[in-house]
């Protein structure tokens, strides 16, 4: 069973209501409570309920204490229990296998195949997604809706030492609505109320300024430690997302516009590197908005805001609006800086890529053509930025682990497949893939596309058995890395469910095609 409902509506006091009832009528039942915040406290947690249930093997080290405690649930002998996972809200720990790094004991299967089985037993879910809920319960979901306003006006009441204050129907109004109507909330405010004497209305007063002091504090500080949007700080710059997101949702007006902006563009351009593009187009647009506003339209970051705007627009598929945006850019670059400048020619590169995905290739062509042209008589034929273009000289220039080489090799791989000469393709594949391993790590994006690709020409080959595992690979990854809701983890469940159709295994790419159009 889950319970649903948003941070601070009740979810777990009513949870904790329920287990104290289910303790005075059965108090032969084990009550088992298991915090799902995140693996290392649901890990101790277990460990704590195998040694309370005194389950053999659970000191040594190398057992897989959460295999130890279903085990001993499942059996009928163990009689009642009543199992609650509280704050399951990260998809991904139950349906993700563990990556690396585990410590003895962890276990390394997704966190759904821990589950006890028992007609004895009940488990018991608590978070505040709803697609966790539907996923993993089906049909056994319980909503706790949201408090309304009468409700709200009679909990503060109830729970205030002088409850004519409620009287004031403006005043109560004006709290209720800035305390979200959450009764964690209202009980935590009508506290402090009690405690100090105060009026509703002095309260909000109150409540307004420190609100306004921390939320100016948490933006300057988050944009102090919150990091660039480079591979190598992924993980970092996600445990900030969350927290970013709060603090730039708060309707402040806030007197530093710039370190706020600055904060929102880093924000926005880590939520596009994660493939996020409907929440990187929200802040990308408003950072686009307040930069033309406050530096004005020609500006070179209003321009860099825009042609980031333009790139989310490329990758969700709506080339119109991309298109406009480019050429805009492309024509006050001209004007603003120069028809050569830098900034020009890669926003010309940009638009190359628009037309590219919209198939007008000739466009595409002419626009690199004349972006290569100037690089080479401004740089060299040698400079990186030239190299990158051409892909010829490449790698003798910059050497095989350059990212310019590997960029230019998966080009000429991917011309080689469109020509359908699968062995040219195959054998720069495996070059630019080994060496993606190597110099990016095996979990990088560029390194999973590149197997993707690898894959996708031993299918045209034939080579099922080679393709398959690749796509499984490359979907697994893709799952723990970004997430099973990420479109690139959806085209590699949609590349190898094409695979097993491919071999006649139809129940297999059925299933896979389901999931996908489900998700």
């Amino acid at each position: 069973i889950y319970v649903i409902g948003l941070g601070g509506v009740g979810k777990t006091q009513l949870v904790v209501e329920l287990l104290f009832r289910t303790n005075e009528k059965h108090p032969d039942c084990f009550i088992i409570w298991i915090p799902a915040t995140n693996m290392e406290s649901l890990h101790q947690a277990y460990l704590d309920v195998a040694r309370q249930l005194s389950i053999a093997e659970w000191e040594d080290d190398t057992s897989d204490v959460k295999r130890l405690v279903q085990g001993y649930l499942g059996k009928e002998s163990t009689g009642r229990w009543l199992l609650v996972f509280d704050n399951a809200d990260d998809i991904d720990m139950w349906i993700a296998k563990a990556g690396s790094g585990l410590q003895p004991g962890q276990g390394s299967q997704p966190l759904i195949d821990y589950l006890p089985k028992s007609k004895q037993g009940a488990i018991l879910f608590t978070t505040r997604d709803r697609k966790i809920a539907v996923k993993l319960a089906q049909q056994n979901v319980v909503d706790v809706p949201a408090m309304g306003e009468d409700a709200a006006a009679q909990l503060l009441e109830k729970c205030l030492v002088n409850p004519d204050l409620v009287d004031g129907r403006q005043d109560t109004s004006t709290l209720l609505s800035r305390l979200t109507y959450l009764p964690l909330v209202i009980l935590q405010a009508a506290a402090y109320i009690n405690e100090n004497g105060v009026a509703l209305v002095d309260y909000v007063s109150l409540l307004e300024e420190r609100l306004a002091q921390s939320t100016e504090k948490a933006i300057v500080r988050l944009q102090e430690v919150f990091p660039d949007n480079s591979h190598e700080n992924r993980s970092l710059w996600r445990i900030y997302l969350t927290h970013a997101r709060y603090a730039l949702e708060s309707e402040l007006v806030d007197r530093d516009w710039k370190t706020r902006m600055d904060l929102m563009w880093r924000y926005g351009v880590c939520l596009y590197e994660d493939g996020r593009w409907n929440e990187a187009e929200i802040s990308i647009a408003q950072v686009l908005e307040m930069r033309k506003r406050m530096l004005g339209a020609d500006h070179p970051d209003t321009l860099s805001s825009m042609t980031q705007l333009a790139l989310t627009y490329d990758n969700q598929g709506r080339w119109s609006q991309a298109e406009e945006l480019c050429l805009q850019v492309m024509e006050t670059s001209k004007s603003v800086l120069g028809a050569e400048h830098h900034s020009t020619l890669t926003t010309m590169a940009n638009l190359a890529s628009v037309y590219r995905n919209q198939g007008r290739w000739s466009e595409a062509e002419g626009l690199e053509v004349q972006a290569l042209e100037i690089f080479k008589r401004l740089l060299g034929a040698e400079h990186p930025d030239t190299l990158s273009g051409m892909g010829n000289l490449a790698w003798t220039v910059l050497g095989m682990e350059h990212p310019d080489t590997l960029t230019s090799m998966a080009h000429l791989a991917s011309t080689y497949r469109n020509q359908g000469r699968w062995k040219e393709a195959e054998e720069l594949e495996l070059q630019v893939l080994e060496t993606s391993k190597r110099v990016l790590g095996a979990e990088h994006p560029d390194t999973l596309i590149s197997m993707n690709n690898l894959a996708s020409t031993y299918r045209n080959q034939g080579q099922w058995k080679e393709a398959e595992e690749l796509f499984v690979q490359v979907m697994e990854t893709m799952k723990r890395v970004l997430g099973a809701e990420h479109s690139h983890t959806l085209a590699s469940m949609a590349h190898l469910a094409s695979t097993y159709r491919n071999q006649g295994r139809w129940k297999e790419a059925e299933k896979l095609d389901m999931q996908v159009m489900e998700t």
